[in-house]
């Protein structure tokens, strides 16, 4: 979180537009803009997930950001460059503009495991999922990168209209300037997966599931398009096991468009050591782009008997080392 604390530090230097910028009036009035900052954290199917996600495991769903960032161009603007940016959080969240058209996005910039890349032009800006995994597991059956899952990332990109017509806007008693509110809903850029594996046919052969890898994710999202991008990657995922199911949660950018499958591997733990178990979920991510509970089953006793009877040639990787013992290692989401 110190990214987040130096940007919100650094909120008042920000840059404004001088008095008549975007507007054929120079002596127009400023405008003071307060943003009602409403993050959509509300998943849609989170009542259908009570039988699998157990309360004790933590939240399911999305936490309210606690800052934000904020772009803004004035229109037209040939140069594609942003005409200003600041921070916004808690009461400080308006900004003085001038009369005008304008574009804007905000996201919210209190995250742990995502990057933002302003590089390239200001309206191609990506955010990445940037910080190696610290799986035990350091190579995945296809040679995928193992990346953490981006944590919550909200976005909203729209344009904004500044004159005196506009509804809502006030000259107030002074008549100095003018205020308006807008509200301003942010959507999530992360898509939130729970996905549970089935094991038919257990009668108590998997004990466990010591941890799980998904492939062919995005690792890059760009923000004004909320397009996933980039080379496919693996994100590592905190599996458990109950009642004959494996539960997983992820928090991805979506499918990589370079990607052809997306495969979960499950690692499987027996009495006598361990199996890996390979489930294909690119049709079943399809059918849910924006996120959504993932239903699938595996049948153990003819597919995955055992470590040395595995019919679908899991057996154990042997990149993966110090699970000799009974001590599970599990990753924080």
């Amino acid at each position: 979180m110190l990214l987040s604390a130096w940007l919100c530090s650094c909120s008042y230097a920000h840059n404004e537009l001088p008095e008549g910028s975007g507007s054929a009036d120079s002596d127009s009035l400023p405008y003071t803009v307060i943003f009602d900052l409403q993050p959509l954290l509300d998943l849609d199917w989170m009542d259908s997930s009570q039988y699998f996600w157990k309360s004790d495991w933590g939240e399911l769903g999305y936490e309210a950001p606690e800052s934000y960032h904020l772009d803004y161009f004035c229109l037209p603007n040939d140069t594609g460059r942003r005409t200003g940016q600041r921070n916004l959080f808690g009461t400080n969240n308006y900004i003085t503009l001038y009369e005008g058209d304008f574009e804007m996005l905000i996201y919210n910039n209190d995250f742990d495991y995502i990057t933002v890349d302003y590089s390239g032009d200001e309206r191609e800006i990506v955010a990445t999922t940037s910080i190696d995994s610290q799986s035990e597991i350091t190579e995945t059956p296809d040679g995928q990168l193992i990346k953490y899952q981006p944590d919550k990332l909200f976005v909203n990109h729209f344009f904004l209209s500044l004159n005196p017509l506009v509804p809502g806007c006030t000259l107030d008693s002074s008549k100095s300037k003018y205020t308006l509110s807008t509200d301003c809903q942010l959507a999530a850029a992360t898509k939130i997966y729970l996905i549970a594996i089935d094991l038919q046919n257990n009668y108590s052969l998997v004990r466990d599931c010591q941890t799980a890898l998904i492939s062919g994710m995005a690792p890059n999202l760009e923000l004004y398009s909320q397009l996933a991008q980039g080379e496919a990657v693996c994100h590592a995922l905190e599996a458990r096991c109950i009642n004959d199911f494996v539960i997983a949660r992820l928090i991805c950018f979506g499918p990589s468009p370079t990607a052809e499958r997306q495969l979960l591997w499950l690692w499987l733990k027996y009495a006598n050591g361990y199996c890996r178990a390979e489930i294909d979920l690119t049709d079943l991510l399809a059918e849910k782009p924006t996120g959504g509970i993932i239903l699938t089953a595996i049948d153990i006793a003819n597919d995955y008997p055992g470590p040395e009877q595995s019919t679908q040639g899991g057996g154990m990787s042997a990149s993966v080392s110090g699970w000799e013992g009974e001590e599970n290692y599990y990753i924080e989401l």
